[in-house]
């Protein structure tokens, strides 16, 4: 990460404006990570950093912050920029039309998944990371930059979120984490809280539609459920 860290200086030292990106419909991961916690690295290093979340954060998010009282961060345009980050975006076809604004600018790479299509000029990538959030808040660390306490508590949330509420953490996912918590100055009981989401109306059709479609199959000692839905995929398949 040391040279990654040293390259990403040379980059920023002939940096006017830095334009981030999230992939679509960012979630909690995406949005703290790339969304809030990248953007405010970037200039508490000294540098201009606007954020752009296509379509924007998904209802999560929303949820999160508006449980804990963070002021919701992003833009729709980085109008005249000369660097892009890429966070939590593994390939262009997750940007729509905002893969148009890269052009021939260098760019800045922070994910958790290997990438594809995308030639980074720098890049931040842990595959064995739990999450985004887990990567920039190593960087954080590695610069001896302490975030502020709502960056701290929006990465406390994209941890907790993809790392499947810690049942996919690793050593340094617990030492990252307490140090996040003393920054945050939250109570831990109250980020998890703010995590549980009250499943909306159309959310609940959709669940009692797919189970009124499903079929059930057995394939030896497997049963497999076929249903067919139209949204909330994953909330059936979690039902």
């Amino acid at each position: 990460m040391v040279y990654q860290l040293e390259k990403l200086r040379e980059l920023l030292r002939s940096t006017q404006r830095a334009c981030i990106i999230t992939h679509r419909h960012a979630d909690l991961d995406a949005y703290a990570c790339g969304g809030v916690a990248t953007r405010e690295l970037i200039n508490r290093l000294g540098h201009d950093a606007f954020l752009v979340v296509p379509e924007g954060p998904s209802y999560s998010v929303k949820s999160f912050i508006s449980k804990l009282g963070i002021n919701y961060q992003g833009l729709d345009s980085c109008g005249e920029l000369s660097l892009v980050f890429l966070v939590d975006v593994s390939t262009y076809a997750q940007l729509n039309e905002f893969r148009n604004i890269i052009g021939n600018r260098p760019v800045v790479v922070i994910d958790h998944h290997e990438v594809h299509n995308i030639a980074p000029t720098v890049a931040f990538i842990d595959p064995d990371a739990t999450s985004c959030s887990e990567i920039i808040a190593q960087i954080f660390r590695e610069l001896g930059i302490e975030p502020s306490s709502e960056v701290a508590t929006l990465l406390i949330g994209g941890i907790l979120s993809d790392s499947g509420r810690l049942s996919r953490a690793r050593p340094e996912t617990f030492e990252v984490l307490a140090w996040l918590l003393r920054l945050a100055g939250r109570d831990y009981r109250d980020i998890v809280n703010a995590m549980i989401e009250e499943m909306t109306f159309p959310e609940k059709m959709a669940r009692i539609k797919g189970l009124l479609r499903m079929r059930a199959y057995r394939f030896s000692d497997y049963i497999v459920c076929l249903s067919n839905v139209n949204a909330y995929e994953s909330s059936l398949a979690d039902a």
